[in-house]
């Protein structure tokens, strides 16, 4: 719902408020799951062990979710989802003036729902990623590691090669 008042000959006041309720997104052959425990809550109990300066390290555990596996949804329903439209239209010169100033705000909204659960179907990801790579050369069969840890972003390639005994 929305609506203009005049509040005077040379300003217009527009007010409106929008609702909406979407349904969170599924799978409707079950091939749908959601991690165990929040994703919210692991954050949280990462950064408390951080603070205590110790390592999380509990899996992120999913489960089978959506109307088609008989639980829960991906995610919880949005039931407070009110959208505040506010805007102005004021001419300086009273309306006798050729310029006239306008301004607005909205607020909308954008479930991240659909763009995760695409993710979840192309990637077979929680939206997480990770790589560990070990190039060739970077250890030998003999002796110490190729180069000792000195820092993060170290150049490794240009380190001195070891020698390896031919057999």
């Amino acid at each position: 719902m929305q609506d203009s008042w005049k509040v005077r000959p040379n300003l217009t006041l527009t007010l409106g408020l929008r609702y909406s309720l979407e349904r969170p997104v599924y799978e409707k052959k079950g091939f749908e799951v959601r991690p165990t425990v929040p994703l919210s809550t692991y954050f949280a109990n990462r950064l408390a062990a951080a603070a205590n300066g110790q390592n999380f390290g509990d899996p992120i555990v999913v489960d089978l979710s959506g109307p088609a596996n008989h639980k829960g949804p991906m995610y919880d329903w949005d039931k407070k989802n009110f959208q505040p439209r506010v805007a102005f239209a004021w001419s300086p010169a009273g309306t006798s003036g050729k310029s006239v100033i306008r301004g607005g705000f909205g607020l909308t909204t954008d479930y991240y729902g659909q763009a995760l659960a695409v993710d979840f179907d192309l990637n077979n990801t929680l939206g997480f990623t990770s790589q560990f790579n070990i190039n060739a050369n970077t250890y030998g069969t003999t002796g110490a590691a190729r180069t000792s840890f000195t820092a993060f972003g170290q150049d490794v390639r240009g380190s001195r090669v070891l020698s390896c005994p031919q057999t």
